[in-house]
């Protein structure tokens, strides 16, 4: 209680609810806007244009009891994610789960799914780096996705934890290692590769596929500044600009600005994740060409396809006991888990639920990177417009509503949000194959209370750190 009343104190200065820029003065904002650029605390809304990324302004109180065993299990969901990707996983477990949602989403999710019942057994383990996101319920944290592709921001979330490190010296705040482990994480994949002879003398890199004109290049470089400090190069590339690689894979060999040749060693995925990155048939080329290349992917395609929503969907129901055997692992997985409905063939009694209490719920399809989620009355007008076949592509899930805390937002300079505001915590974990990486990392996400999405880089959320109570 007497880090609540500390946090308390820090936000005294609270003013009503605006979503326009807020005149009241905060004490410690000029010195946050001035530490923000010093820690790359940054965001890049137009190419060669930065500006501070959205933060909080003070920590988020959570609860240390439950934030503290997130941080200790963060690797339950990716050891599912390995299993489920097995040849014998993905079989019987991960390819059947997606069936009717690859049916119900032919252009993205389908092709995807082909793309994996194309490939040979990999020439190296893949590595995940994955970020569960959690909400804090009356009973519990509840897991609200598993992000398997592109989980980013630990670089940014570990300069705002020292943010408000520097802002708030007197408060214990817990250290924030996500850049350090993903970076140790890379590195190790890089080592871990072994390319053909006539490729053995040249340096090795990691290939960051990224997407054209990227607003979170900040948070990018600072992962490649941090391999380069580990003496591994990164080289960054578009999906079109790969779209030229050999389709029959092999080692991949590009350039860097010096126009010296490196062989790729990890082709690390920050694009890819939504249908958006595959404008044309050259992107979807480049996709399959780096999946059948023998670098190390993170992840592949199958590492992608168990972040999907209907995945989640199916683990919540007693198809996990085909992952996991042990009926106290589960019962412990299953108390992370929010209610989850399929939405598709046969599942009316969800949809009547869905219609009957539109604000209980929310509608999820199988896409990343936030503004995707249906809500309220359009979940229901959309519930009510699409027939079976269509809904295939959706699950449902229970609103999280966390308890509210005050907060003071802030974007583009500006205090936006003054007032009670929800966090949403992710937290990191790495492993390379069976290899499972040491570190800890989290990422803590603020919105203003009644805001309904959570991302960050999609404009809704405000980057934090956790202050546990």
């Amino acid at each position: 209680m007497l880090l609540l009343s500390l946090l308390l104190g820090l936000l005294s200065l609270a003013s009503p609810l605006s979503a326009s820029p807020l005149s009241t003065p905060h004490p410690t904002l000029p010195a946050a806007l001035s530490y923000a650029p010093s820690l790359s605390l940054l965001v890049s809304p137009s190419p060669h244009l930065y500006a501070p990324a959205p933060f909080s302004l003070h920590p988020h109180p959570v609860p240390a009891a439950a934030f503290a065993s997130l941080l200790s299990d963060a690797h339950l969901f990716p050891r599912l994610c390995r299993l489920a990707c097995s040849p014998g996983g993905y079989a019987s477990f991960l390819r059947p789960a997606l069936r009717g949602a690859a049916a119900a989403d032919p252009g993205f999710t389908g092709r995807l799914l082909s793309l994996a019942d194309s490939l040979p057994p990999p020439p190296h383990p893949p590595l995940l780096l994955a970020r569960g996101d959690y909400m804090f319920a009356a009973a519990g944290p509840k897991q609200i996705e598993l992000n398997t592709i592109a989980s980013s921001f630990g670089c940014l979330a570990s300069r705002v934890s020292e943010l408000h490190a520097l802002l708030a010296p007197s408060l214990p705040l817990p250290a924030n290692g996500a850049l350090p482990l993903l970076a140790a994480a890379l590195a190790l994949a890089a080592a871990s590769f072994s390319p053909a002879p006539p490729r053995s003398p040249l340096p090795r890199a990691v290939l960051f596929v990224v997407q054209p004109g990227e607003s979170n290049s900040p948070d990018q470089h600072l992962l490649e500044l941090a391999l380069r400090a580990r003496g591994v190069r990164a080289l960054r590339r578009t999906l079109a600009q790969l779209s030229e690689l050999p389709p029959e894979g092999g080692d991949a060999v590009l350039s860097d600005g010096g126009g010296a040749p490196h062989v790729v060693a990890v082709v690390y995925y920050r694009a890819g994740y939504s249908p958006r990155d595959y404008p044309g048939e050259r992107e979807w080329r480049a996709r399959g060409a780096l999946e059948r290349g023998s670098a190390v992917k993170c992840p592949d395609v199958r590492g992608q396809l168990f972040g999907c929503k209907k995945v989640q969907q199916v683990l919540a129901t007693e198809r996990l006991g085909e992952l996991v055997g042990d009926e106290g692992l589960r019962r412990r997985l299953g108390g992370y888990m929010a209610g989850l409905w399929a939405l598709g063939r046969g599942d009316g009694d969800a949809v009547a639920m869905a219609l009957e209490n539109p604000g209980g719920f929310v509608m999820k399809p199988q896409r990343e990177g936030g503004g995707n989620n249906l809500y309220g009355g359009e979940m229901r007008d959309a519930l009510l417009a699409m027939g079976e076949g269509e809904r295939e592509a959706f699950v449902l899930m229970e609103l999280v509503k966390p308890e509210a805390s005050p907060c003071v937002l802030v974007r583009d300079g500006e205090v936006r949000h003054d007032g009670p505001g929800v966090c949403e915590v992710g937290v990191f974990a790495a492993s390379l194959g069976e290899e499972e990486v040491e570190g800890e990392g989290f990422l803590v996400r603020v919105k203003a209370e009644g805001t309904e999405e959570g991302g960050v880089a999609a404009g809704y959320a405000f980057l934090s750190s956790p202050l546990p109570v």
